[in-house]
């Protein structure tokens, strides 16, 4: 006896994304199924086969709840001691045990192992094969081009590290390698290049040219990945950081220059009488106070590349602003919301971005 799978998630596999089981038995038709789920303590989920036998299945929701539990929030955004560390739920393992039991006390039963990382593909986008590729846009999952900006908060994250696994980063420009970052456990690893207060360059733990640097990822002294690191030296703006469809955090600086506006509103009025006659008598009605909010329209010039890093932010469910706008200062990250429009300028070589972000709701004197 045996169970058939026709349908199941492969590699390592986006959790936003439907991960349908289909699967057939060898036992008698309108056998009841039973899925027991290890992470869940053991829970057990009943399927029925349809008119042909087949049963299916959705792992997505079961997957959600596990890898969500800390939200779309940064859960890790401190800065570990050393340059490379676990990151908590980006990553997460499903232990399931399907079987069956006819009538006749004929049984089928057999253990599945999926992997899921918390991102999302779209219609005609492939899962890429490389584990060691990172949480951010590529064309092929090897190699990553990405823009950082010195003195502010910039990391980076691995899909998956098997625990022990030693990762070795060299700077090809300069050949110089730093020293290996080894993976507690198994799950998403995110490496840090500027913590503010310190950086690779500054700490001494891999020089980084005022230029494009290209960074080569090895796992267990394997090349894995190809990372062309744009460094770009102290500028001021405004700083975001976003949870991307990849599953991972991207990060852009836009041009100190913006546009501010405040909005207002009356959030009520109470009635009053001052009992006076006309010519001493005040407005027969009193504010209860107002509500405001703050929005900044921020642009930058940006190539092609970070075209396609900036388009993740317009669909992130979390984005963040940091709170200083001067390199090398010590902030943190502020909740914003963005607008429901973003647009793109093509020019050649260069494309002209804007965004409008709003920021938490001001705290006002109200009755």
């Amino acid at each position: 006896m045996a169970f058939t799978f026709t349908k199941e998630p492969t590699g390592i596999y986006p959790v936003y994304n439907d991960s349908f089981l289909e699967f057939s038995s060898n036992l008698a038709a309108n056998v009841e199924g039973h899925i027991d789920v290890a992470e869940l303590g053991g829970d057990t989920f009943t399927v029925n086969p349809d008119a042909s036998g087949k049963y299916l299945f959705n792992l997505k929701e079961i997957a959600k709840s596990l890898i969500n539990s800390d939200g779309f929030r940064d859960p890790d955004d401190s800065f570990p001691a050393g340059w490379g560390a676990s990151y908590l739920y980006g990553y997460q393992e499903l232990n399931l045990t399907v079987r069956a039991t006819d009538a006749g006390a004929g049984s089928d039963s057999t253990s599945k192992t999926y992997y899921f990382i918390r991102g999302a593909k779209q219609i005609g986008e492939v899962i890429f094969v490389n584990p060691a590729q990172l949480l951010n846009y590529s064309d092929g999952g090897v190699n990553y081009r990405l823009t950082y900006w010195e003195g502010y908060p910039f990391s980076f994250e691995l899909q998956r590290l098997t625990a022990a696994d030693s990762l070795t980063i060299k700077n090809v420009n300069t050949g110089l390698t730093g020293t290996a970052l080894v993976a507690p456990s198994t799950g998403t690893y995110r490496v840090h290049i500027d913590k503010v207060a310190a950086n690779w360059s500054s700490a001494a733990y891999l020089a980084l040219p005022d230029n494009e640097s290209l960074l080569e990822l090895s796992v267990n002294a394997i090349l894995k990945t190809n990372l062309f690191l744009k460094k770009v030296v102290q500028n001021r703006g405004v700083y975001l950081k976003w949870f991307n469809a990849d599953g991972g955090y991207s990060y852009f600086l836009f041009e100190h220059f913006y546009r501010e506006e405040v909005r207002s509103r009356s959030i009520g009025t109470v009635n009053s009488n001052s009992f006076e006659n006309v010519g001493s008598a005040v407005a027969p009605s009193r504010s209860l106070g107002k509500s405001g909010e703050v929005s900044y329209t921020l642009k930058a010039t940006v190539d092609d590349n970070e075209v396609n890093i900036i388009r993740s932010l317009f669909t992130s469910p979390s984005v963040q602003m940091w709170s200083k706008t001067e390199p090398m200062l010590l902030g943190e990250f502020i909740d914003v919301d963005i607008s429901s429009s973003f647009s793109v300028v093509n020019k050649k070589n260069k494309n002209d971005v804007r965004v409008k972000i709003t920021l938490p709701e001001l705290i006002t004197p109200i009755l």
